[in-house]
């Protein structure tokens, strides 16, 4: 999972121009240009990073998405197989080995890995579980170890939810700056047409 906070954009393309000024001359990567044709270019390659980086965003948002549907899934597996209480006891009816086993294997194969290794219960399931001279897992979990499962996921699932918001406030921000940007880009652009068609009128 990776944390918003050190999310950046370094794998959208991102571009930068050199300005540089001999004179009353000004060149971009080495091509002379007006004042107006240089400024044209940077707010030019400022939207152009602007929406790689939104669109990095945007994909950052739907993996975090569907993390937390994959965890909201799992979740709701676990709270499926917690025993109910009997007699007013807790450890009782204890989730069969076959259940939990058999749900474990049909999660990895829909998504290419156990919930328990993203989802903060792998170290607690071989604390409860054992292992056949088969080479396999064999679990059988009581309310209480089911409980504290159910405990471990949601908070989980309270993280992928924090990470969502921090995500999507990101690219809120980015998004209201692109969009800024592009409208300056366009005034300039009109700004510099009108301009020359007022020199072109005079000549």
């Amino acid at each position: 999972m990776t944390d918003p906070a050190n999310f950046n954009t370094s794998s959208a393309a991102t571009t930068h121009a050199t300005v540089t000024v001999k004179g009353s001359h000004f060149y971009v990567n080495g091509q002379e240009m007006s004042l107006g044709g240089v400024l044209a270019t940077l707010l030019s390659q400022r939207v152009e990073n602007l929406d790689n980086a939104v669109g990095g965003y945007v994909e950052e948002m739907a993996k975090q998405n569907e993390e937390a549907k994959q965890c909201n899934e799992w979740l709701a597996t676990l709270r499926s197989l917690r025993p109910e209480k009997q007699d007013g006891k807790v450890n009782v009816n204890p989730c069969t080995q076959n259940s939990y086993t058999s749900e474990r294997h049909l999660f990895q194969q829909k998504y290419g890995y156990y919930p328990e290794e993203k989802f903060g219960t792998l170290q607690f399931i071989h604390s409860k579980g054992n292992y056949s001279n088969t080479g396999m897992w064999s679990y059988a979990f009581t309310q209480t170890d089911m409980d504290q499962m159910l405990e471990t996921v949601k908070s989980q699932q309270s993280t992928f939810s924090t990470n969502q918001s921090m995500v999507q406030l990101r690219l809120e921000k980015l998004s209201h700056a692109l969009s800024e940007v592009q409208q300056l880009s366009a005034a300039l652009e009109k700004e510099l047409y009108d301009t020359s068609q007022q020199v072109i009128s005079k000549t």
